[in-house]
């Protein structure tokens, strides 16, 4: 179980010994069973490492969990196997996120869902810039939508309002692996998009809307920063999907660079210094939302919320009046 959670995790030993400040043959002695780790190293591995509940470690056999070649078939090997255990995790995190939102939106619209389902059958019909015109007539923006003063354009904050009300659930997340510029999950009724909030607002804008029409084209997808670079190990139809899903974006962006008022764009990457500000960023005032009426409604308990959430049962109340905000 050791050595799953270690491989699984993306740690060699060695990284293993070093952040445990241990001998590197410690560990190996831990994995083969020929000495054991105390408790408080054991909770250690857990919460710091691996991010699994050291109950694990007593399981018989490791759980059913799929690889991470196993949640991005059309990717190419070359282009996971430098992922950071923390961009690891990250996707851990998303496909726990979405068991969670089993529980907090069991009755979420389903003409939401089917606005992605449409666009979902008809992106193989034709051509990525039809299907943009198409998902214009579903999402038609408002007139008030918020600009980039940077760019002029719709902005990070527009785009995000703007997908979710398709169906996906937007979350924002700083990942160590700076080359990340993020990835989605297709799931039937909670496919997730993650984004790496330490882009530029542009190139947030960019990153939501592509990984938006990967889940068109039912491809879970990591996008790196360095395009050029990273098409250059995609070949057949997932270099043509790519393709496709950056011409979408793009067509989107286009249409969208110079409508709309001067409303100031809010900046994703950080709530102003404010670690509670900063997580309702992240999470999005649509999980928020889906997380109290759950609670309010009874549906979960305070331990549930609390992990639904991220944050520690005493600082509950603190996120809750983020989820009411007109903006956040």
């Amino acid at each position: 179980m050791l050595r799953w959670a270690r491989e699984r995790a993306g740690y060699s030993i060695e990284e293993v010994a070093r952040r445990m400040r241990v001998p590197a043959e410690r560990v190996k002695g831990w994995e083969s069973g020929r000495t054991c780790p105390t408790w408080r190293q054991v909770e250690s591995l857990a919460q710091r490492l691996y991010h699994r509940s050291a109950t694990l470690f007593f399981l018989n056999h490791p759980p059913e969990e799929p690889t991470i070649y196993d949640e991005f078939p059309q990717l190419p090997a070359s282009v996971l196997s430098d992922l950071h255990p923390d961009t690891l995790y990250a996707i851990r995190q998303a496909r726990a996120r979405q068991h969670y939102l089993r529980l907090l939106a069991p009755f979420q619209d389903a003409s939401t869902n089917q606005v992605m389902l449409d666009l979902r059958n008809r992106a193989y019909s034709g051509d990525p810039h039809s299907l943009a015109r198409l998902a214009e007539q579903y999402l038609d923006p408002s007139p008030d939508q918020e600009t980039d003063h940077a760019t002029g354009g719709a902005s990070a904050s527009y785009w995000r309002k703007w997908v979710e009300g398709a169906g996906a659930w937007v979350f924002l997340r700083g990942f160590k692996q700076e080359d990340i510029a993020g990835f989605c999950l297709w799931e039937y009724r909670f496919p997730v998009i993650y984004v790496n909030h330490a882009l530029s607002l542009p190139r947030m804008s960019a990153t939501i809307l592509r990984q938006f029409s990967h889940l068109l084209f039912d491809f879970n997808h990591i996008e790196r920063t360095d395009e050029s670079h990273y098409l250059t190990f995609l070949s057949g139809d997932a270099l043509v999907v790519e393709q496709a899903c950056n011409e979408f974006a793009k067509e989107l962006m286009d249409t969208h660079e110079s409508e709309g008022s001067l409303t100031p764009s809010i900046a994703l990457r950080n709530g102003g210094g404010n670690y509670y500000s900063d997580q309702a960023i992240r999470l999005g005032k649509k999980y928020l939302q889906a997380a109290f009426f759950a609670f309010d409604d009874e549906r979960i308990d305070e331990a549930m919320l609390s992990s639904a959430l991220g944050v520690k049962a005493e600082q509950i109340n603190h996120l809750e009046s983020f989820a009411w905000q007109g903006e956040i």
